[in-house]
């Protein structure tokens, strides 16, 4: 045999065998962090057996004889099936992605530390009804219980970043669902988006292109931008870049919610539907779970990291959520002295608070961040590095301070434990007026044939009916003069026209209060009406098929425009074509 067909041969199997190996090595990789679906686990923890069965589509039904054993089921199942997911989703929250990824991640830790995401959910831990502790608690073990019994066979994730999770705790659950706040926090980029252009643009041209709402005052631009330092829109690339990172920057068009009574119904009971689109991920961001415990017996979509259902139903009645788009933030232009340890503010300087902190970064040296704050929040202009990637002095000079809902004590936590617990219409809405943030519309079915809806969110008093850009901060002008009460604010139940329906629009007219000026377009809510009075009676298979309509009225009103515009072009465009 020839010496080179020898060595050809010698190779070929070589690589064979190294082909097979390393085949072995990642499929083993893979499949040893699988989450165990039959079977018996020992565990520590709870007070009795919990039985875990999953149905022909994987959704996991829970049966334990307390709501603590439950939770620290879900948590032990949450952790199985979605750990890289919640523990990314905290690191982001806490400010430690650095710990892992390196420098790269440093501007976003910057950015959530300087907000106070996880000193926020420490104080909030702090007020949580004892009975909502025990589950946090009890939650929080049975992830734990997981990290143990996974200990060298985590998912991939951890392989490949070289680095395990930390200790799940209470306040890890809490700061999971405050992300979920900022997520949908929209003020960020509509504030500083709209202030940077009438500088750039003109107030004129500006006014243009703000989207307005016939009952809504005109819009009041302040007088003062034209005197600020440049607003530059780098503040919102770091937040899209964020969100870039962590996979919530797709598509998401917005949520639709509805419900009709018996009267409208074919079987004679409620029905209610929720499509809540949130931006596409892999894997998705909902968990859905059935759970039957002592008075915890729920079943619907849960957030991994958080042991709540937060859309779904109970024995007695069911609930469902769309964005409200509450306005729940605003920004302020400080001027400071030329130490920039005070700002003027009604005609005096005040003391700036200031904290510390100490930021470690994979593969390089620790960071030190400090953080200045006003009455109002942080200078969230801090984050930024002006100094060298922006070297115009108009735009490295300036102080922006942030006032955010969800930098405040709130109880969603407890509200979402009331809510699951809830039996009627009363105890629902008392439990929903504990929620603050993100802003939601509630819409409500029970048993007995009540359908409703209320309003979720805290609401700031503001002078100004059209806050849609960044403030003067030397003056009380524009602080927000505490909040609207919740009986101030209209609910709906049983109305007349025998059906409720939400889809991120405008829900209140001719309303005295400032709740938004970012509604989505009306398109979506116009169809979902024109579906709901298409009929006398409507079924359950009507409405998976409504869930799936693709007509637009939107579409319908400017298709023939666009057409007109072809009349006499001849076409070569092989998509134009199809169309």
């Amino acid at each position: 045999m020839p010496r080179w067909l020898k060595n050809s041969i010698a190779i070929s199997l070589t690589l064979i065998i190294l082909f097979i190996a390393a085949g072995f090595i990642f499929y083993n990789m893979l499949t040893s962090s699988l989450p165990q679906y039959e079977g018996e686990i020992s565990v520590t923890g709870i007070s009795d057996r919990v039985e875990i069965y999953r149905d022909s589509m994987a959704i996991p039904y829970i049966l334990a004889g307390t709501e603590e054993d439950a939770a620290f089921a879900l948590g032990f199942i949450h952790a199985q099936e979605r750990l890289f997911q919640m523990d990314l989703i905290r690191r982001a929250g806490a400010g430690r992605l650095s710990e892992i990824l390196g420098p790269e991640a440093l501007i976003f830790d910057k950015m959530l530390r300087t907000v106070g995401i996880k000193k926020t959910s420490e104080r909030i831990l702090k007020i949580l009804k004892p009975e909502v502790l025990k589950l946090l608690i009890a939650y929080s073990s049975g992830v734990n219980q997981y990290l143990k019994n996974a200990k060298g066979k985590y998912p991939v994730e951890f392989d490949i970043l070289g680095y395990d999770p930390y200790e799940w705790k209470p306040e890890d659950c809490v700061l999971i669902s405050r992300m979920m706040a900022w997520e949908l926090n929209i003020s960020w980029w509509a504030d500083i988006s709209f202030t940077h252009l009438v500088q750039k643009l003109g107030e004129e041209k500006v006014k243009q292109i703000l989207p307005e709402w016939q009952e809504n005052a005109p819009y009041v631009i302040p007088p003062e931008i034209k005197s600020y330092p440049k607003i530059n829109s780098g503040l919102i690339e770091i937040d899209k870049s964020f969100r870039k990172f962590l996979g919530i920057n797709g598509t998401h068009l917005g949520s639709n919610n509805w419900v009709i009574d018996s009267s409208l119904s074919v079987s004679g009971k409620t029905i209610i539907a929720n499509d809540p689109h949130l931006a596409y991920s892999a894997p998705g961001r909902w968990y859905a779970v059935v759970i039957r415990a002592g008075k915890w017996n729920v079943e619907g979509i849960t957030l991994p990291g958080v042991p709540a259902v937060v859309f779904g139903k109970n024995q007695n009645i069911s609930w469902t959520l769309t964005n409200i788009m509450l306005d729940d933030a605003d920004f302020y232009i400080e001027k400071l002295d030329s130490t920039g340890t005070k700002y003027l503010f009604n005609s005096e300087w005040k003391e700036i608070r200031e904290s510390e902190g100490i930021i470690k970064v994979k593969d390089s040296l620790d960071v030190r961040l400090k953080i200045r704050s006003t009455h109002r929040g942080p200078l969230i202009s801090d984050i930024h590095p002006y100094s060298f990637l922006y070297p115009d002095e108009d735009v490295k000079d300036n102080a922006i301070s942030m006032k955010w809902i969800g930098m405040e004590t709130t109880e969603e936590v407890n509200s979402f434990y009331l809510i699951n617990m809830a039996q009627n219409w009363d105890e629902f809405k008392e439990a929903v007026n504990l929620f603050s943030v993100p802003g939601q519309n509630f819409v409500y079915a029970d048993k007995v044939g009540n359908i409703g809806y209320t309003f979720g969110g805290k609401l700031p008093k503001r002078e100004s009916t059209s806050p849609t850009f960044v403030f003067d901060g030397t003056t009380d002008k524009y602080d927000w003069k505490g909040y609207v009460e919740r009986s101030e604010i209209p609910d709906l139940f049983n109305p007349p026209q025998k059906f409720i329906a939400t889809a991120n629009n405008k829900t209140l007219e001719n309303f005295k209060y400032h709740i938004s000026n970012l509604w989505e377009p009306s398109s979506r809510i116009e169809r979902i009406t024109q579906l709901l009075t298409s009929k006398q009676k409507h079924s359950v298979s009507d409405f998976q098929n409504y869930q799936m309509d693709q007509v637009s009225p939107y579409a319908e009103k400017i298709t023939k425009y666009i057409l007109s515009a072809f009349n006499n072009v001849k076409v070569t465009d092989k998509n134009l074509l199809l169309a």
